[in-house]
């Protein structure tokens, strides 16, 4: 790995930051194993205080890069995205990495993603998520979803996005006044230049996904939430319309059903319980089809119906309470 200071570097990685260093750490080192031989700019943006960026600096030290800078952005206000445009504006290099930072990149990521944009028509890129070394059925099936994306795509999450920066330098940035789904905002936004590449020829491992279906019952919960805010910012495509309509309906489903089971009206119970499980296993049989993955159906199910009981949820509470930010270690790629 080439370590000159004095060279513009060839790829600039931009981590927001905030808390659960371990998993930064192991996110800086996956950058150090990089099979390419490029010059690597790694900036974090940090919402630590100073005593604790210093610690993290010293811990950076020990990655095998370049000195890596640590960009303060105290402010409980500020969200995912002012992180990442503060992180592009201090970069210098030809290229942008905005990564999460609690994912474990494949070794050849920088020389799958410069293949990938030496495609003229490709503005964009992106490697699918891998099941950790557990494989927790979360995992197994988050990665199973990704890999059913591969190719062309309308938008990327945001785990790990790979663009010229020039190109970005030319956009509307990140919008900052959205909690989440931001990268669905701004990725597609990007159409307009060019294609956008979701390839399976490296991946990541996302070490902070959530590990348990009550964690990730709370976190969709927020995400369903602000799901629903950034539909204004952008144009909502065909296929999107069952993940909108879905979640409300299997809630309503849901909470009659369990009204019909309490006034003994069984047969009404019955029915609620049936509509209910339609999307789910739609969704669970269509991702069966759509991929390899060895997991049951019925663990399957069970995931899409938690998913879209959260995201009904999330629905419901956007419309009685605002929205509110949250700290940016809750900002992870949707």
């Amino acid at each position: 790995m080439a370590k000159q200071q004095d060279k513009t570097p060839l790829v600039s990685f931009i981590l927001p930051h905030h808390q659960r260093d371990d998993m930064l750490i192991e996110t800086v080192h996956s950058i150090a194993l990089q099979e390419c031989r490029a010059d690597i700019q790694v900036i974090i943006v940090s919402k630590t205080d100073r005593a604790g960026c210093d610690k993290l600096q010293r811990e950076l030290d020990t990655c095998g890069l370049p000195r890596t800078p640590v960009i303060l952005n105290i402010g409980h206000e500020k969200t995912i995205s002012h992180a990442r445009n503060i992180g592009a504006a201090a970069a210098n290099g030809k290229y942008l990495a905005f990564v999460d930072s609690d994912i474990r990149l494949s070794t050849n990521w920088i020389e799958t993603m410069l293949e990938k944009l030496a495609d003229p028509a490709t503005v964009l890129a992106s490697a699918v998520q891998l099941p950790d070394r557990e494989h927790t059925n979360n995992h197994v099936i988050r990665s199973a979803l990704s890999m059913a994306n591969v190719g062309s795509v309308e938008a990327l999450p945001g785990a790990n996005l790979f663009m010229e920066r020039a190109l970005f330098n030319r956009t509307d940035k990140f919008p900052e006044h959205l909690q989440t789904c931001e990268d669905s905002v701004f990725t597609n936004s990007l159409l307009s230049s060019g294609k956008l590449v979701l390839t399976d020829d490296s991946g990541f491992v996302h070490l902070g996904e959530d590990a348990t279906l009550q964690s990730m019952f709370t976190k969709e919960i927020w995400r369903g939430k602000s799901n629903l805010a950034s539909m204004q910012d952008r144009k909502i495509a065909l296929s999107e319309i069952p993940s909108l309509v879905f979640p409300p309906v299997v809630l309503m489903c849901f909470l009659l059903a369990l009204i019909m089971l309490v006034a003994g009206a069984m047969k009404l119970a019955l029915v609620f319980a049936v509509l209910m499980a339609i999307p789910p296993a739609l969704y669970a049989s269509r991702l069966k089809l759509r991929s390899s993955i060895k997991l049951g159906s019925p663990h399957i199910f069970v995931f899409f119906l938690v998913y879209f009981l959260a995201r009904g949820v999330g629905v419901i509470k956007l419309l009685i309470e605002p929205e509110k930010n949250l700290p940016l270690d809750s900002l992870t790629h949707d």
